[in-house]
């Protein structure tokens, strides 16, 4: 979702929020005059120091355990900025004091910075290439209890990893193959995850799903749907770190589209290094189309699908993919 997609629900959720209209004009005239909204009106009330976003990211660390403080200084500084605006608040002074007051602001901030945008097969392109090029690799040669092992970080509401797991079970099936099927799909928030496991959407994420998909992998439930039990059962969600908490191992597929970039160069190195170590011979790593990484390790080959940006750890006896 882009940053001006964003005001327009918060603007939005203004108008929601039960103001008569003449509060809701002198709401949006301070929002206009804000210094970061009307930058040449900023002075030194736009100035930000290190110390004061410091004392944030530990308010923040203390609030939910999470440090952000490896986040990319862009993303965290534009994401603070916003509340700001919405908060009336010029000086970072003034807004680390409403934190300090206003714990519910906290759990609203981590949820800004969190950035959760995803839906049901969202890259079309990329999920081809897991259906005609990764899965027929991966199941080469697998004995019948040797499970698929798949692992899908910064996960948000699921979608994702459902999506995986409704492919894959259609390859398998296509394949004939039994084979056990196991993805863990982690996030570092504790909403997204609720919501994963309750594996219930609306409409607009599920845009990409066709009416076949709709019916069998889906219930309709109080206007909602809810991903069918056989599906949610194949999806193990837990609250992780990829920064901080030990990786899973033995991975015949790593998915971490889009979460990367938001990482500073050196705990994307560090968790670039744990996803490898942990991925089977053989295995892929698909990253999302605007991720960029260091250079690897020249035993990791890099693999053109369309829509996606993706890393193959050949084993010794293997050719190209």
């Amino acid at each position: 979702m882009k940053d001006t997609d964003i005001e327009v629900h918060r603007i939005a959720a203004l108008l929601d929020g039960g103001m008569a209209p003449e509060e809701i004009a002198e709401r949006l005239v301070r929002l206009a005059r804000h210094p970061y909204v009307a930058p040449e009106q900023a002075g030194e009330s736009a100035v930000e120091t290190r110390s004061e976003l410091d004392r944030i990211f530990h308010l923040l660390r203390t609030a939910t355990g999470n440090d952000f403080t490896h986040y990319q200084r862009t993303t965290t500084h534009r994401r603070i900025q916003r509340r700001m605006v919405f908060h009336g608040s010029e000086k970072l002074g003034d807004y680390i004091a409403y934190l300090q007051e206003n714990p519910a602001e906290l759990r609203a901030l981590a949820d800004d910075l969190l950035i959760c945008v995803t839906s049901f097969f969202r890259e079309p392109e990329a999920f081809e290439a897991l259906a005609t090029r990764v899965f027929p690799e991966i199941l080469k040669n697998r004995a019948l209890e040797d499970a698929i092992r798949i692992w899908v970080p910064g996960c948000a509401t699921g979608d994702e990893a459902y999506s995986i797991a409704i492919l894959l079970t259609e390859f398998l099936e296509r394949s004939g193959a039994a084979v056990p099927l196991q993805i863990f799909a982690t996030d570092i928030s504790e909403k997204a995850i609720e919501k994963a496991r309750a594996g219930t959407y609306q409409m607009p994420s599920l845009a990409a799903v066709s009416p076949e998909r709709l019916k069998r992998f889906f219930v309709k439930v109080n206007g909602r749907y809810q991903v069918h039990k056989s599906i949610r059962e194949t999806c193990l969600f837990a609250l992780q770190s990829i920064t901080r908490d030990p990786p899973f191992n033995n991975l015949d597929l790593i998915s971490c589209c889009n979460v990367l970039i938001y990482f500073d160069g050196a705990s994307k190195s560090k968790v670039v290094q744990h996803f490898f170590s942990n991925l089977n011979l053989g295995g892929y790593f698909f990253l999302g189309t605007s991720e960029s990484l260091m250079k690897l390790n020249d035993q990791f080959h890099l693999v053109h699908f369309p829509g996606t940006i993706a890393y193959w750890k050949p084993s010794a006896s293997s050719g190209k993919p």
